[in-house]
């Protein structure tokens, strides 16, 4: 071959080797749906950490990449990173300090880089802010947001966003409606969640088009429901705009009060199972209410906070514990419905850098083993 043929061949190669690079970084770069976004969190994670520049008042545990290692080798594939950013927020510019964006963006490339999904649930309103939702907090609420959803744009599509509040004001107005039966508070209820979220969801879209968005219920699903919800889906799967979102519950709404179900020596298993799934006294609060109401919109959704009884010093003794998250995790991945758990504070010790050593959490552990995703 001469000299012209193996410059030609070079040539040949490294344009080959360029194309083949520039298509991996694009596939890698394609949106994923939220059913594969929920495949991968499997059963997830509840992650607060201590975020720089200051302490919130409710922090997690210390973020070490060795951390991230443990909890996949468990089989807890994903996380949900609680952020509030009450103390972040510069008053007068109403942005978030850029060290606390900068360390949340690299504990999102952290669980990303392993093939882990993250949602990143954020909320910045002080104590005082959240009971009378004036003109004020919503322009700091709205500014951060914008801010936070620009720093993050480029990141990995395992990220996926989520806006709360959880706003007394609604709750206010769910108590008028429940003392007076006048059927306009609970208009007023519906009509000022679904513009807050409209209002957030604009925002998102500016920079995030093709990411997934969750909508978080505050609410137990007897005072607002998925069904309440203005979501952005008209029924047209054909179109793309509508695809990137899903929505989540937390404990009482969408799996079911556990918490009131008594003495458990009162339940077998399978009475535990049927609660969880139809919650015999209020069944608009059970799994299979959300369930239903996603089979008929097409919506997805997933449950983002459970915990069992066992740090809340309840009436259950430890196996009583360990047979509850058995049954729930369970009952979960039949139905294949993604969580996120236990807070990670609850099983790792930071200071040594490893799971703790009792005897529950080791218990623990193996029921994540288990009853692991992939």
């Amino acid at each position: 071959m001469n000299v012209d043929n193996l410059k030609h061949s070079a040539s040949m190669l490294v344009f080959i080797l360029l194309v083949s690079f520039g298509c991996q970084q694009d596939i890698e770069k394609q949106p994923i749906t939220p059913k594969e976004w929920l495949q991968k969190m499997g059963n997830g994670n509840w992650m607060i950490f201590n975020i720089p520049p200051k302490h919130t008042g409710f922090a997690d545990v210390s973020f070490e990449p060795q951390l991230l290692d443990s909890l996949k080798s468990r089989g807890i594939t994903g996380g949900r990173l609680h952020l509030q950013a009450r103390e972040m927020i510069d008053p007068h510019t109403h942005l978030l300090d850029s060290k606390a964006v900068d360390f949340v963006s690299t504990i999102i490339d952290e669980l990303t880089s392993r093939d882990m999904a993250v949602c990143l649930q954020y909320d910045c309103l002080l104590k005082e802010e959240r009971y009378y939702m004036g003109q004020a907090a919503k322009n700091k609420y709205f500014k951060s947001w914008r801010q936070l959803c620009t720093a993050l744009k480029d990141k990995d599509y395992l990220l996926a966003m989520c806006p709360t509040i959880h706003f007394q004001g609604w709750d206010y107005l769910y108590d008028q409606f429940k003392d007076t039966q006048d059927s306009s508070h609970l208009i007023s209820l519906n009509d000022s969640t679904n513009r807050f979220y409209d209002d957030l969801t604009k925002i998102f879209r500016e920079s995030n088009p093709k990411r997934i968005i969750s909508y978080r219920m505050w609410f137990r699903a007897g005072n607002f429901a998925f069904e309440d919800l203005d979501l952005p889906y008209d029924g047209n799967s054909s179109n793309p705009d509508e695809e990137y979102y899903m929505v989540s519950g937390m404990m009482g709404y969408g799996i079911g009060h556990w918490e009131d179900y008594g003495v458990w020596n009162e339940y077998s298993l399978n009475d535990l199972k049927h609660q969880l799934l139809n919650n015999d006294e209020a069944p608009k609060d059970a799994l299979m209410h959300a369930i239903n109401w996603s089979n008929k919109t097409g919506i997805e959704f997933w449950v983002d906070r459970w915990e069992p009884n066992y740090w809340k010093y309840g009436e259950w003794t430890q196996e009583q514990n360990l047979e509850f998250v058995k049954c729930l995790l369970d009952t979960l991945k039949d139905h294949g419905i993604a969580s996120c758990g236990i807070q990670t504070r609850r099983i790792w010790d930071s200071k040594n850098m490893r799971f703790k050593n009792d005897e529950f959490t080791q218990q623990l552990l193996k029921v994540f083993d288990e009853l692991r995703w992939e």
